[in-house]
């Protein structure tokens, strides 16, 4: 068979209606690259902490690629052996068992100090002589102690309080120990010593722990359990004071156990403050007591942050209604005719429309500079008969209301409603480039879209989104700010509660992005020490975050994991009040009559 070759030029001509055009393929691979520079900005692979890839460094390359990878290829740099050393604790059933196998060997230890109780002589009596020759010698062991502990709470890094936490299971036994073997372990004394113990390690526990790692529970907790400890040993301490040394010895103004009294009392008062203070965390948001607030608590009208008020009390109020929970919007329909008779906030009058509280009649109500609803409405169709391309509505969200208040008034024409549907697909369409870009401009179009034509084409819009929620994502907090939550603007280091409110309602509309943990949005949403307002705007956020489709519920082992430290402190504690109630009772005075008084 004969080959007739055909010419270079011939066969350029045939290929090139098929050739790519180089500028155009050259700025499309530019716009993917920075959506892509964008989308990894925050991912989380990006912020782990050297522990985390000391760890990755010990799986062998081998079994990540499938037996692949030949075994010059699976040698990996040396590795500090401090970071070797602890990271096998970063593996979540490791530092689970490590805890367990502590809490176990540490009670066997204060199991095995009642031999040397009953060896060492007058272990029930009280010395105060020999007591503060103890404390003399351990206090540089104290300070020092104290100093690595404060300046890991400082640090805040949950695997390093976790350290912390089981390290103190082996000073408590070594304390112990040394009080036997000192014949000063008595009741009186080990509670003593124990209920300082945590007293210090309540304090430091409210410094700042875990703001940048996954929590189902605020840590504060820890601190709450350390403090209902103290309180539980200063209670045997002043007991055991009352019995083995009379009250009535002295003047009751110089009587040491009568100063402790009062101080306790003062402390547990403190301690009940705080706790009542963080009734978030022990009584979190349920749907009845969203419906309670929502209902009791309108928003207040006629203040200079009046539109703030609205807005936290719109997302509770939201879900309350979507949740199909009927709630009584009475009293906030109040506040809204007082509202109308000033000049309305864009924002208070957007919050009123979204959740149905405006009337017709009261449409004609609404005034203010370039408030009303004709000015409005004139700005917004400013372009409707000029031959031009359509533009997007800037400051959507204050147009919002305008738009709500068109459609009950049944002022918009079909020829008025695909302009503004045409400009709101603009908005959308521009989220992928625009620099100064909100999350609730991505909710407000898709919703008002949804208003005038139905549901909207999520597919069309679906990447788009999902990229500028993976961009807005946040897993690293600042300061006191808890990590996880969504940012007002991209270039911001921390999340706000409206910005994953509405994170997750574009999420319960265009689904779930991959690369997003939502475990870190319940971590960021978790009861904590907030006020009021913001307790609420994140319960509601996190009940509707729970029943996304395809959202999945954290596992028990998952939950143990992230919330070992609370474990660890709650063994501790555990520790401490059988370490007091296994030692000996103080003697009575009278079986001791040479033990001097102590003041």
């Amino acid at each position: 068979m004969s080959l007739e070759p055909i010419s270079d030029g011939e066969l350029r001509a045939a290929l090139a209606p098929c050739r790519v055009d180089p500028a155009s393929f050259e700025a499309e691979v530019r716009a993917r690259l920075v959506i892509a520079e964008r989308d990894q900005v925050n991912t989380p692979r990006l912020s782990r902490s050297p522990l985390f890839n000391a760890v990755a460094a010990l799986l062998p390359l081998q079994l990540m690629t499938g037996c692949q990878t030949p075994d010059a290829a699976a040698k990996v740099a040396p590795i500090p052996l401090f970071y070797k050393l602890l990271s096998y604790l970063a593996f979540p059933a490791l530092s689970l068992i490590a805890l367990v196998v502590a809490a176990i060997l540490s009670v066997q230890r204060i199991r095995g100090l009642e031999s040397t109780y009953r060896s060492a002589p007058g272990q029930g009596s009280l010395n105060p002589q020999e007591l503060r020759q103890w404390i003399r010698v351990h206090t540089p062991a104290w300070y020092a102690a104290t100093s690595v502990i404060l300046l890991v709470f400082m640090i805040g890094a949950t695997w390093l309080v976790f350290l912390v936490y089981v390290g103190s299971f082996a000073c408590l036994v070594l304390a112990l120990s040394s009080l036997a073997k000192s014949g000063l372990g008595s009741r009186l004394t080990v509670s003593r010593v124990c209920a300082m113990g945590l007293m210090f390690l309540g304090q430091a526990s409210g410094i700042r722990v875990g703001n940048n790692e996954i929590h189902f529970v605020d840590q504060y907790a820890v601190a709450m359990i350390f403090y209902a400890g103290f309180i539980g040993l200063i209670a045997v301490y002043l007991w055991c004071a009352s019995s083995s040394v009379p009250l009535e010895s002295s003047d009751w103004r110089e009587n040491i156990y009568v100063r402790s009294l009062i101080g306790g009392v003062a402390f547990a008062a403190l301690v009940f403050l705080m706790v009542k203070n963080g009734s978030p965390i022990l009584s979190p948001c349920t749907p009845l007591r969203i419906k309670h607030y929502v209902e009791s608590s309108p928003p207040v009208g006629h203040t200079s942050a009046r539109f703030i008020s609205w807005r936290e009390w719109e997302i509770p109020a939201r879900w309350t209604v979507d949740a199909q929970l009927h709630p009584d919007l009475s009293a906030a329909k109040r506040v809204l005719a007082e509202e109308l008779e000033g000049e309305a906030h864009s924002s208070v009058l957007g919050s009123a429309f979204r959740m149905g509280l405006v009337r017709r009649d009261q449409i004609d109500l609404i005034h203010g500079p370039y408030q009303s609803y004709q000015d409005r409405i004139t700005s917004i169709f400013s372009g409707l008969n000029l031959p031009m391309k359509s533009q997007s509505i800037t400051f959507l969200e204050h147009y919002d209301w305008a738009i709500r208040a068109a459609v009950l008034k049944g002022d918009l024409t079909p020829e008025r409603q695909a302009f503004l549907a045409a400009r709101l697909h603009v908005n959308l369409d521009d989220l992928a480039t625009k620099q100064h870009v909100q999350l609730e401009e991505a909710l407000r179009a898709t919703q008002l879209l949804e208003l005038l034509q139905g549901p909207i084409e999520r597919d069309r819009y679906r990447d788009t989104i999902h990229s500028l929620l993976r961009r807005f994502h946040c897993v690293g907090g600042g300061g006191f700010q808890f990590a996880g939550g969504f940012r007002t603007y991209a270039n911001l280091s921390t999340g706000s509660f409206d910005a994953t409110s509405h994170a997750v309602q574009l999420m319960e509309i265009y689904g779930i992005p991959a690369g997003i943990d939502l475990n870190w949005i319940r971590s960021y949403l978790k009861p904590s020490w907030r006020n009021r307002s913001e307790q609420w705007v994140a319960g509601a956020t996190l009940l509707r975050l729970n029943n996304l489709p395809g959202a999945t519920q954290p596992t028990y082992f998952q939950i143990l994991y992230y919330e070992r430290n609370i474990l660890a402190a709650l063994i501790l504690v555990g520790l401490c009040c059988y370490a007091t109630l296994l030692s000996p009772p103080p003697l009575q005075p009278s079986s001791n009559p040479d033990v001097p008084e102590v003041r």
